[in-house]
């Protein structure tokens, strides 16, 4: 490969590399600035099918200006080379952080609630990320986000360069509609948002298996275990949040990002974290708005919801009904037996 792209963008260290493409490093000798220029696998340039999607991403990221979303800069091919040019950010992913176990409760909401705004903002715009996970998600030395790789992103208007029932986006993070192979929706997004949260505050995902259908279908049908289970250090609002996202109906999840985003500001400030480990290099703000760099929610009318969301109390009750009333019956239908048993053994 070459040293520069379109006569401009000089390539440096390679710093990630996915199922589409590589990003490097770089130089936009132009401007002067730091640069992250991501490159399409070259086993991909003559498949159609993988450029649209590459040159999607780059359109449908631009049109959104967002704190806590990369910023997309140009678009380009050199030669049989594809590549698009965006911001760079300092930091780490986040699941590079919860390998070493789960994150404080405040570290939670603060990241929880700004990829839920920058969410809620992309949704807005009409874009639905499809693949929200920890990888893709990078936490900067002063705490920030950026929500990066829109590689499957589907834009309002656009069609798919999928067929219809094919899965996208990553199995452990999976939102049960996707898993069936049905269209990705914003509530889809929130769900594996939820799945994130989960992560950081347990250190662990909700479902494993021994094969990506087992766990797709864990998401379909096994609710998860709840986090505090795992992390006694877990407040009940934050896990209230966590649950309330990852319910197996959409229509039971928050309406939108603004939603998930007031449930997680709910959680107490004087919780007493486990032993932390600080993402942020500087002394995070005493009042948790002034920690979050996203802009206000824009005001929208009441979502009407095709079924009402049930808290995780409600549902657990609901759900013990039917083994009473069967335990009852059976009750019933063994003491109706026993004279039955005793005439025919007088007989």
């Amino acid at each position: 490969m070459g040293d520069t792209l379109g006569g401009r963008y000089r390539l440096g260290r390679q710093i990630g590399t996915g199922g589409m493409a590589t990003v490097y490093e770089g130089e936009d000798t132009s401007l002067g600035r730091r640069i992250a220029i991501k490159v399409l696998h070259a086993q991909y340039v003559s498949d159609e099918a993988f450029v649209a999607r590459f040159e999607r991403e780059a359109r449908a990221v631009a049109g959104i200006k967002h704190p806590s979303i990369v910023d997309v800069y140009d678009i380009g091919q050199d030669g049989d080379r594809y590549y698009i040019i965006m911001e760079y950010v300092e930091g780490r992913s986040l699941k590079e952080l919860v390998r070493s176990g789960p994150l404080s409760a405040d570290q939670t909401i603060d990241v929880g609630i700004q990829v839920a705004k920058a969410l809620d903002f992309a949704h807005q715009a009409g874009v639905i990320h499809r693949d929200v996970k920890s990888h893709n998600i990078l936490v900067s030395p002063e705490g920030g986000t950026k929500l990066v790789d829109f590689g499957i992103a589907v834009a309002k208007g656009t069609s798919t360069v999928t067929e219809a029932g094919t899965i996208l986006g990553t199995v452990h993070y999976i939102a049960p509609e996707q898993a069936r192979g049905e269209p990705a929706i914003p509530a889809s997004d929130l769900y594996s948002l939820g799945v994130v949260l989960y992560e950081m505050a347990t250190g662990r995902l909700p479902f494993e298996g021994d094969s990506p259908i087992e766990i797709a279908t864990k998401h379909v049908s096994e609710p998860p275990r709840r986090p505090s289970s795992i992390n006694p250090n877990v407040p009940a609002n934050l896990e209230r949040a966590i649950l309330h996202a990852m319910e197996k109906h959409p229509a039971d999840r928050p309406a939108d990002g603004g939603a998930l985003v007031r449930e997680l500001l709910l959680a107490p400030d004087d919780i007493a974290d486990q032993p932390t480990r600080v993402v942020a290099a500087s002394p995070r703000p005493a009042a948790r708005p002034a920690a979050v760099s996203a802009p206000p929610l824009a005001a929208r009318p009441p979502v009407e919801r095709p079924r009402p969301a049930r808290t995780v109390e409600e549902r657990e009750a609901s759900s013990t009904w039917p083994i009473v009333v069967l335990a009852a019956l059976a009750a019933i239908l063994v003491l109706g037996l026993i004279p039955l048993w005793s005439m025919v053994l007088r007989g």
